[in-house]
């Protein structure tokens, strides 16, 4: 792109077109047209003063349709009637106050882009609006603008009936000069109207609520006829990065051709030092540094002015933990030396520049501890309050942010400022998101017809945001391919400002990204990239995606981030739940998301709870993985060394700050001492360390304890102006060294315990407690403590939770947690043995097995249940899993315990932990009611897991029972529905409490991983073992305070003839050869055809391993089977999976011969669902089943579903026919 094309475009527009120009309609349908009477970006000069503006936001006349040819087309008009309309708020959506619904989609476009560059006019909604306003006849002398802060997704403008513009881009503000079409001293009829959908649509292809109107504030302003129309200033540093240096170039504009002795001006030039401060709320103050005049003589309509290298020595300097402001003032004055306009903007010294492979700021190579932020209100969708932008900047900071990138467009003006202020680094990114095109040759960016639509965009940012020191990096976009578009996007930005780096994520190693960006890279391939040297820096534009219950693996990417120097930070996806506040008939409130308000015919179907993905709710509420990300981004790093020894490494995160001068730092124990639970006075301690230099810190243990935790935390340094890291907090807390070596031993009562016996049941009595133990099932189905019941359901083992979002994408997740069938396992006792010690202890051993569906025995156990006379409970397992089992979502009990217990004190975690998310555990002696610890995530889930637990004890009014597992730390959640309830609920307010609570008790569980977006569960947090062993200890007691004594140790042997099932993966003894017609398709034949019989069971969803895949109309299948093993049935499996292009087969056929050439009458099997319907378009395991008939050979034909249905997004393709297994059921030989 040439210099001033953009420019040159917009003046050749204006001259041809000028007042004069009729607008045609068609604009909005070509990209060639982005802008009618404009005014040329700028920065904003929306005065301060009250006199010289008039905001125009409140009610507007207003009248909205459907579709665009039902538009009112006369309603400009001065006299046109609108006493018929109704009122509407200005700024707001359309879809949220009943006009239109919100739609949700992702990648895809909302309307059909069959025929891009248009869009369609058939459901393409048209809102009008009308205000008249009085314009002060003292404005006749100067020039009058209009500036509409954001509108979706173009926007007609007339004024008084004349036409007067026409814009597009929805994210930066849009200003026309009005001047010459307004009366003074008079009412004048402002006229807008609003197409839902333009050319521009196909930039503006976020993932968020596609939602339409004006979203911003709308002004209008005066200035005098001569006036200070523009300005650029860089406030960088010397190659000493301590003295400041200040270029700026601003423009005079003046009304028409000024007379001869009104030509000459002065501009003067004040520059004022910010001075630090300790207190964020404190008013800035500064002292004046520079003062500079420079006289003037204005001949032309533009006039521009310089002042280059002046040179501020030993200045402030700006990041984001000391953010100095100073401040410019501008004033111009006539020939008289009378003020004539003035313009003042904050702003901070500090340098940008990319070297040596790193970008460095203030000479630094910083790292970004960064979050994607969209603008989102719970009840407003797109209009942000100054309120919650403040709100948003604090949590950040509180949470030890850095830095946010303006996902995926400018944010409202008001958002830089306060990052300028409270110090936060920002990617400002252009409106400009093109996903539905994809990345290849359909790609928007390599369409030269959006060529100067896309630049302009990128303008549009820059010309505004320009003068704002806390951007530090500009994006071209997201997500739109890469092309000639933004080859010269890049280079007219480049143009613009060499010093600040650009970013583009599609770029990839393209020279139009000044550093290495991705999205959602493994922590391996982050270590990969870090481990040599490169030109670019890598730089994580999204990671993370918090979605639900998520963000785990985050300190994994950090530990890698710190390791390798060129690896310079990344932004979690991202900063807010985007759904919005809804309450139902009974008045109980919920949060939508997309569907939730219906969904347009012919489009891709919506992507649902996808843009609930926040760090915090949609209310400004911390979700748990908040607090983990605010652990993981701390500017103390503290390390356990020794801990038997009282170890520990602090480490300086921060980039330019001297630990001791941002924080105070301290010590404090927690500790239990046998009898009541201590507390030390907090202990400073000294860290002269610089920016990432390490310290070794010893902390000498209580003589006497025998658990406890210790607490690392800072608090502010208030002597020391750190502005930026006034918020910022540390805290880090590891448990003591354990010590019972000393601790009370009690002996066990030697009274008398009961057994009596039914049919179905065994009641164990003690004095207070009766205990009922289910024979079929094996497990302890009531506890009767003094003639209460204080278990609602059985205590069983279980190895399932209710998926997480990441889990139902995760491959090692609910796939294949559901092949094992762990959410369907019936328990069956087959043997069972009992043994006395003495009359005060009972022992009675279970052999237990966990069966399918299927009738396939998938857990085996040894259960051994302790009962003691002195109101002591022990539960011993030993477990084996079987092979089929490939991943379980944890390892322990879960039961049903009476809501009489309302408060739980533990020692372990206070916030929600998972094995891949244990930054922000905070360990310590806690105390909660039970029903605040489940977390209410939008969309029902996995919820309120603490890890790291030592022990809890849960409390009624005069009871407790106290649980721990032997001095191995484990995993304890509570909450008021069953796993069935969570699983189903698509919103929190269809969770109906039970008058229970659902009560698990983990020795393990698998981490949460980032599936929705990115890697699942890393190999370190998964559960693929086979065998696990735990015990569980639970004590009755009255009194809540009475201390905690160790018993004599029970020694425990199960019975020596049991043993487990050896394992059953291994190739079928049944097969004797197999054959298929056609082959499988190459890229799913691994191991054919052994893969039909290896006894390895694929995952439905998951298809890179044991599945066979085929593209055929039929399928036939050849067997051979062995004449000297018997079997009942065996059984094809096959997946039935639409989402991913699958179905399951229709029918199938078969055939039976003794010697291959003559078969028997062709016999059907029909599946059990009908893989067309679109009831029936979830992911399962279908099977067919085919009866012994005694003959060694068996030709199975398979009716493929012919095409995909009509329903499915990609209708009429051909369906993949995906199978993974032949089973023989109750295989035995001949001689058995």
């Amino acid at each position: 792109m040439k210099p001033f094309r953009l420019l040159i475009l917009f003046l050749l527009i204006t001259l041809k077109h000028g007042t004069a120009f009729v607008q045609t309609f068609t604009e909005f349908q070509d990209p060639g047209i982005f802008e009618i009477n404009r005014i040329y970006p700028r920065v904003n000069l929306i005065p301060e003063n009250e006199q010289h503006k008039i905001n125009l936001n409140g009610e507007w006349k207003f009248h909205f349709v459907n579709h665009f040819h039902e538009r009112p087309v006369n309603f400009y008009q001065v006299e046109f009637d609108d006493s018929q309309w109704a009122y509407f708020q200005v700024p707001a959506n359309w879809e949220l106050h009943g006009y239109g619904y919100p739609v949700y989609v992702n990648q895809p476009n909302e309307f059909d882009n069959s025929r891009i560059p248009k869009v369609p006019e058939l459901n393409n909604s048209v809102g009008s609006y009308r205000k008249n306003v009085l314009i002060p006849n003292n404005w006749k002398d100067g020039h009058v603008f209009m500036n509409i802060g954001a509108i979706k997704s173009c926007v007609y403008l007339w004024i008084n009936g004349k036409f007067v513009g026409y814009a597009e881009d929805s994210k930066t503000n849009i200003e026309f000069d009005i001047t010459h079409y307004v009366k003074y001293g008079k009412e004048n009829q402002i006229s807008m109207q609003v197409i839902k959908w333009s050319d521009g649509s196909y930039f503006e292809c976020q993932d968020f609520w596609r939602i339409s109107g004006v979203e911003r504030d709308i002004y209008l302003y005066y200035t005098p006829s001569t006036y200070i129309s523009d300005y650029q200033f860089n406030a960088s540093l010397d190659s000493t990065y301590t003295d400041g240096i200040l270029d700026l170039n601003l423009q005079i504009s003046s009304k028409g051709k000024l007379k001869k002795r009104e030509q000459q001006h002065t501009v003067e030039l004040i520059v004022e030092q910010g001075l630090p401060s300790t207190n964020l709320t404190d008013p800035l103050q500064f002292e004046k540094a520079f003062y500079s005049a420079k006289c003037v003589t204005i001949q032309d309509s533009l006039t521009s002015i310089l002042w280059e290298q002046l040179v501020f020595q030993d200045v402030p300097v700006w990041s984001a933990e000391t953010p100095t402001l100073s401040q410019i003032t501008l004033n111009l004055l006539d020939s008289q030396g009378k003020l004539v306009h003035t313009l003042k903007k904050q702003f901070g010294f500090r340098s940008v520049e990319m070297k040596d492979g790193f970008m460095l700021i203030n000479g630094k190579p910083i790292r970004f501890k960064g979050v994607n932020r969209h603008d989102h209100d719970p009840y407003k969708g797109h209009v942000i309050s100054k309120e919650s932008m403040l709100q948003d900047v604090l949590l950040m900071k509180q949470a030890n942010m850095n830095a946010v990138r303006t996902a995926h467009y400018p944010n409202d003006p008001y958002f830089y400022e306060l990052c300028d202020r409270f110090g936060l680094y920002v990617m400002d990114e252009a409106n400009a998101e093109s996903h539905a095109q994809g990345y290849g040759a359909a790609a928007v960016a390599k369409r030269e017809d959006f060529l100067d639509a896309t630049i302009a965009r990128v303008r549009n940012m820059y010309e505004r945001d320009k003068n704002h020191t806390c951007i530090v990096m500009w994006s071209l976009g997201n997500e739109s391919g890469n092309g000639i578009c933004y080859h010269k996007a890049y280079d007219w930005l480049k143009s613009k400002d060499p010093n600040r780096p650009i970013h583009y994520e599609r770029a990839y190693d393209d020279y139009n990204t000044d550093v290495y960006s991705i999205m959602y890279p493994h922590v391996e391939y982050v270590a990969q990239y870090g481990a040599v040297k490169r030109d670019k820096p890598m730089i994580i534009c999204e990671y993370s995606h918090a979605m639900g219950n998520s963000c785990g693996n985050l300190s994994d990417y950090w530990d890698t981030i710190y390791k390798y120097p060129q690896l310079q930070g990344a932004f979690i996806w991202d900063w807010v739940d985007q759904s919005l506040v809804e309450y139902d008939s009974t008045g109980r409130k919920w949060y939508s998301y997309g569907g939730d308000y219906g969904h347009p015919e012919g489009i891709p179907p919506s992507d649902k709870n996808f843009l609930i993905n926040g760090l915090i709710s949609s209310e400004r509420e911390p979700h748990p993985h908040y607090f983990e990300a605010q652990r993981v981004y701390q500017p103390l790093q503290i390390q356990e060394v020794n801990i038997k020894e009282g170890v520990f490494k602090v480490t300086n995160r921060l980039d330019f700050t001297r630990a001791e001068d941002a924080f105070r730092f301290f010590y404090q124990l927690e500790y239990y001492d046998g009898e009541k639970v201590m507390k030390s006075s907090p202990t400073p301690i000294i860290l002269n360390l610089e920016p990432g230099e390490s310290q070794v810190i010893q902390v000498d243990y209580p003589e006497k304890y025998q658990q406890g935790v210790i607490t690392f935390h800072s608090t502010n340094n208030g002597e020391n102006p750190c502005r930026g890291v006034l918020m910022a907090n540390n805290r880090a807390t590891f448990y003591l060294p354990p010590n019972f070596i000393n601790s009370k031993k009690e002996k066990r009562l030697n009274n008398l315990i009961s057994l009596t016996k039914t049919e179905e049941y065994w009641n164990i009595k003690t004095e207070k407690i009766e205990y009922q133990l289910e024979l079929h099932s094996g497990a302890l189905s009531s506890i009767i403590w003094e003639n209460e019941e204080y278990l609602k359901k059985p205590i069983e083992l279980n190895f399932w939770r209710p998926p997480t979002d990441n889990d139902i994408r995760d491959r090692n997740g609910v796939k294949a947690w559901k092949q094992g069938s762990l959410h369907e396992l019936q328990w069956e006792c087959t043997d069972r043995e009992v043994k006395r010690e003495g009359d005060s202890l009972l022992i009675i051993y279970q052999f237990l097995k966990g069966i399918n569906p299927q009738n396939q025995v998938m857990v085996e156990a040894i259960q051994s249940i302790i009962f003691s006379a002195d109101n002591e409970l022990e539960i011993r397992y030993q477990i084996q899993l079987s092979d089929q089992i490939r991943t379980v979502a944890k390892v322990g009990l879960q039961s049903g315990i009476t809501d009489q217990f309302q408060q739980v004190n533990w020692l372990g975690a206070l916030n929600e932990t998972y094995s891949d998310r244990l930054q922000a555990a905070d360990l310590g002696f806690h105390t909660a009611p039970i029903d605040q610890l489940f977390h209410q995530y939008v969309r029902p889930q996995e919820s309120g897991n603490r890890a790291l637990t030592n022990h809890i004890a849960l409390q009624s009014e005069n009871k407790e029972i106290l649980i721990d597992f032997n001095h191995t730390l484990f995993n304890f959640s509570l909450y008021p529905y069953n796993d069935s309830q969570i699983e189903n609920a698509l919103h929190i307010n269809k969770l109906d409490r039970n008058s229970y609570w659902t009560f698990n008790l983990d020795l393990i569980q698998a981490g949460i991983g980032g599936a929705t977006c990115g890697p699942g569960v890393r190999e370190p947090y998964l559960l693929k073992e086979k065998t696990y062993d735990f015990v569980v200890r639970w004590r009755f007691r009255d009194n809540h305070n009475d201390p905690v004594a160790e018993r004599y140790p029970i020694s425990v042997s199960s019975p020596s003839h049991w043993s487990f099932t050896p394992s059953t993966i291994s190739v079928s003894p049944v097969v004797q050869s197999i054959g298929t017609t056609p082959l499988p398709n190459s890229r799913y034949s691994d191991n054919y055809p052994v893969a039909l019989y290896d006894g390895k069971l694929g995952v439905c969803g998951d298809y890179y391993e044991n599945w066979l895949g085929y593209i055929s109309d039929t399928l036939e299948i050849i067997l051979e089977v062995k004449k000297d093993i018997n079997w009942e049935t065996l059984s094809l499996r096959f997946c039935h999976d639409p989402n991913n292009w699958v179905l399951a087969p229709q029918t199938i056929y078969y055939q039976t011969s003794t010697d291959r050439y003559n078969y028997s009458d062709v016999k059907e099997v029909k599946s059990n669902i009908d893989p067309l319907n679109k009831s029936n378009n979830k992911t399962e395991i279908v099977l067919f089943n085919i009866p012994n008939e005694q003959n060694e050979w068996i030709k199975i034909k398979v009716i493929s579903a012919p095409y995909l249905p009509d329903w499915h997004p990609n209708p009429g393709e051909k369906p993949w026919l995906m199978i993974d297994e032949i089973l023989f059921n109750k295989v035995k030989t001949n001689k058995q």
